[in-house]
C-alpha cells in the first residue's frame, strides 16, 4: 500500500531544505530580527527606580534596599558555603569508599601473588 510516493518524498525533502534556507534569510534582515524581538517581548524588566539624593524619604528606602541587598548577598554566600560543604563531604565520602576498595584490590593481589609463589614452590 503506496500512500504518496516519489512526489511526497520529494516534497517533503523540499521542504526541510528549503524551510531552514528562508528562515536564515529572513531571520539575517536587521529591521526584521529586531521588530520579532519588540513585537514578542517575552521578558519584562521591571522599570528602574530613580532615587532623589534630597528627600530623606528616599535616603531611607535606600538604606531600606542596600540592607535588603546586604541580607540576600549573605543568605546566597551562607546558601553557597552550604552547597560546597555538602560537595566537599560528598567528595570526601567518595575518596574514602576508593581508598577502601583499593586497599581491598591489592590485599586480593599480594594473595594472589603469594598463592602463585607457594604454588611454585611446590
Amino acid at each position: 500500500m503506496r500512500f504518496g510516493g516519489f512526489s511526497l518524498e520529494s516534497f517533503k525533502f523540499g521542504v526541510y531544505i528549503v524551510a531552514p534556507l528562508v528562515a536564515v534569510y529572513v531571520f539575517s534582515v536587521p529591521e526584521v530580527f529586531t521588530g520579532v524581538i519588540t513585537n514578542r517581548s517575552y521578558i519584562t524588566y521591571r522599570p528602574q527606580v530613580v532615587i532623589d539624593d534630597d528627600d530623606d524619604e528616599d535616603e531611607d528606602e535606600r538604606e531600606d534596599v542596600d540592607a535588603t541587598e546586604a541580607d540576600l548577598d549573605e543568605a546566597t554566600a551562607r546558601r553557597i558555603e552550604a552547597y560546597v560543604r555538602v560537595g566537599q563531604e560528598e567528595q570526601r565520602a567518595q575518596l574514602q569508599e576508593m581508598k577502601k576498595r583499593l586497599q581491598a584490590d591489592l590485599a586480593a593481589e599480594a594473595a594472589d601473588q603469594a598463592a602463585e609463589e607457594d604454588q611454585s614452590r611446590a
